[in-house]
């Protein structure tokens, strides 16, 4: 797939979903998509024996949550327009906001999302976004709730996602992530790969060797990219301008403060996980990244 044609991104009355809104417009410019902005408000759910006064005050709330539902969808309208912004389809539903995306990923080929806010209202929980990865019948872009703003004024003949860091585990999901984030390659001004090895270094030259045969594998797609190898120490100055040393942290810190270092745009990874009973489970470097993203994360499970 050279192109992403149909997007849906989640909004709610949060304001740190406008960067999120902003960036698929963004997109839907770049690649000539169709955009749908799912609105999804939670259920009302029955409770046994409950009065005629406090059912009709769960329906007033869930009234007054549709509404302020629609006044920011009017909004994003509106800032859309001002900007010469593609046209919108918005969906108002009922449900968790995972349920609902799981749902519509099944017609999608870009799930768009933001990374909850602890401190303010707004955004999908690591728990919400853990669900919705495992169920997502399409990748998901999740985008951080804060300290990122760089889908600029459109249109724009700069890629709004240009500079753009692969996080290679020579596993199947990061090939599958690869094949899926493809119209995000073609379209960039950088594509570094990057994978990590432990301290004891014993399987650089295996890691080594993959990232070369996803070099030539991209290379025959049109793709130029750099490779890096994220270690946890390094002997020698040279070594660790060569390999790309970072400090004694966890796979996840590394390759956060490695797209920092490149100034990335979006990093590309694939998460594995299954359900357990009620539970949804990911990797640790899956996990950790969710609730640590400093920058939009191309998902693919």
């Amino acid at each position: 797939m050279n192109t992403l044609r149909s997007l849906v991104l989640h909004m709610d009355e949060g304001q740190g979903c406008l960067p999120a809104f902003d960036l698929a417009t963004a997109l839907t410019l770049q690649w000539q998509s169709s955009l749908a902005v799912s609105m999804a408000a939670g259920p009302v759910h029955p409770v046994v024996g409950l009065s005629a006064e406090s059912a009709s005050l769960a329906h007033q709330l869930r009234a007054a949550q549709m509404a302020g539902l629609r006044r920011q969808a009017q909004s994003l309208a509106t800032r859309a327009l001002q900007r010469g912004g593609p046209g919108v389809e918005w969906r108002y539903l009922e449900g968790e906001p995972d349920q609902v995306l799981v749902a519509q990923s099944r017609t999608a080929d870009l799930l768009i999302a933001t990374q909850a806010d602890e401190d303010a209202a707004g955004g999908l929980s690591v728990r919400q976004a853990t669900r919705l990865l495992v169920g997502a019948a399409c990748p998901v872009l999740m985008v951080p709730h804060t300290g990122w703003d760089r889908a600029g004024e459109w249109p724009s003949p700069i890629p709004a996602l240009g500079r753009v860091m692969v996080a290679w585990s020579d596993t199947r999901e990061s090939a599958r992530a690869l094949r899926d984030a493809m119209p995000l390659l073609l379209s960039a001004t950088r594509v570094e790969l990057v994978t990590w090895v432990g301290d004891d270094g014993a399987s650089r030259g295996s890691r080594q060797k993959s990232l070369q045969a996803v070099a030539t594998y991209l290379s025959g797609h049109g793709i130029d990219c750099t490779l890096s190898i994220l270690t946890q120490h390094a002997e020698s100055t040279g070594a660790r301008l060569g390999q790309g040393w970072v400090p004694d942290v966890t796979a996840a810190e590394a390759l956060l403060s490695h797209a920092a270092d490149m100034n990335a745009d979006v990093m590309v990874m694939g998460c594995y996980g299954h359900a357990r009973l009620w539970e949804w489970v990911l990797g640790g470097v899956s996990r950790t990244i969710l609730s640590s993203m400093t920058l939009p994360v191309f998902l693919s499970h």
